[in-house]
């Protein structure tokens, strides 16, 4: 009888695996064939089926920043003085209101929050949907032809899991602020945002084969990992009103740079499970390992971009010292540049590079259909076929519901 691995694949066996070329992430199968690179987690599975900026530089950058910051908060002092000195009679009318009231009982107070936000990184994200679309293409658009064509008996697979996006961002802060008078606040703040997805999951394609034989490829994640994040110093300006002695309104403004980061990585392994038909009579085989290969990719970028968030925010006083507070916005964070490292193993190969960060296209042509794909990746093929579709951006931008407390000084 003839090999089943032949009869599925052509006339090669795991005898003839070549020296892997960053093979696809989710799937280092048998690589047979061969294919001009242009992802590293690509190639692998196509060769199954086709025959068949740097963290100290961003430091210097936020040391300077603060820097400026502190620099314009001594400016104000003085400059408040001033003003209070050139409106004194007005200030000495409410000055009794001022000294009992909570809310203005002192010039500095120190703020702490945190709290969600949606979070939508649509470039990164794309990762997903390229590769739920390469499975799709390379497993159920593959049987499923090779059913039509008679090459196959049956086919199913059993899903248990998914990959998942990054949709929603958990952003927490420090705010030093100063009261420049009876309505206007000055800030000096930091703050960090973060997303993260990590899934396991695992596909099971059982084939039944014209002849018997029960084929069941088994493609498993442990874990798949999307993470993106940033911290940002941040000036902001405030516009308060006060409803009651314990209770105001404020809107505010605030913008600075952000230093952000993005990840992906993928642990995976992939079994070929072959089980023989035998005679009724005498039982039923068990199932033996045919080929197994295991890896890991894994890309990521650094850049720096702006940051600006604007909202309203509601304060409640509790004493002279201390209070919390609501606010609610929208913060624009966008990095429109990134670099960094990349790293694949795939079986006994490894390999490394460092490179900037695009969206790529790519087209696949094969004998049971045609697909073009979108994905990002800081990854450049040796060959040269640099098919690049536009720089890639992190967004990290969305809408924030934050809560915190005040300490006052």
């Amino acid at each position: 009888m003839k090999s089943p691995l032949k009869t599925i694949h052509g006339n090669q066996g795991p005898a003839s695996i070549r020296k892997p070329q960053r093979g696809w992430h989710s799937a280092g199968f048998c690589p047979w064939g061969n294919f001009p690179r242009t992802r590293p987690r690509i190639s692998s599975l196509r060769r199954v089926r086709q025959t068949e900026g740097s963290s100290l530089d961003g430091l210097k950058s936020a040391v300077s920043w603060l820097v400026l910051g502190l620099a314009l908060i001594l400016v104000c002092l003085p400059a408040g003085g001033w003003a209070n000195g050139a409106v004194e009679n007005q200030e000495a009318a409410s000055q009794e209101k001022n000294a009992l009231s909570p809310v203005w009982s002192s010039r500095f107070q120190i703020e702490i929050y945190g709290g969600a936000a949606t979070l939508n990184p649509s470039d990164l994200n794309l990762f997903v949907d390229y590769d739920n679309h390469i499975q799709e293409f390379f497993f159920d658009s593959y049987l499923a032809y090779k059913t039509r064509s008679g090459a196959l008996r049956s086919w199913d697979v059993r899903r248990d899991g998914e990959r998942k996006k990054i949709k929603i961002g958990l952003p927490f802060g420090l705010r030093l602020k100063y009261r420049w008078n009876s309505s206007i606040s000055v800030s000096l703040g930091f703050k960090y945002i973060f997303g993260r997805r990590s899934t396991d999951f695992q596909y099971d394609y059982i084939q039944t084969m014209t002849w018997g034989d029960k084929f069941t490829e088994t493609e498993n994640h442990n874990p798949y990992t999307l993470s993106a994040g940033g911290w940002a110093p941040l000036f902001g300006l405030h516009l308060s009103q006060g409803l009651s002695d314990n209770l105001s309104l404020e809107a505010f403004l605030a913008g600075g740079p952000i230093f952000a980061r993005c990840r992906y990585a993928s642990d995976w392994s992939y079994r070929l499970m072959i089980q023989e038909e035998v005679n009724p009579s005498q039982g039923t085989n068990a199932p033996y390992l045919a080929f197994e290969r295991e890896g890991h990719l894994e890309e990521e970028g650094t850049g720096t971009g702006l940051a600006v968030e604007a909202g309203l925010r509601l304060d409640w006083s509790f004493g002279r010292r201390w209070g919390v507070f609501a606010e609610a916005g929208y913060a624009y964070q966008r990095v429109k540049s990134l670099s960094g490292e990349g790293h694949e193993v795939n079986g006994v190969e490894s390999s490394s590079w460092e490179n900037s960060w695009s969206l790529r296209s790519e087209e696949i042509s094969t004998y049971w259909g045609e697909t073009r794909l979108e994905f990002p990746t800081n990854f450049r093929p040796q060959s040269g076929d640099d098919r690049r579709v536009r720089d890639f951006s992190l967004n990290l931008s969305g809408l924030q519901v934050r809560l915190g407390i005040v300490f006052r000084i």
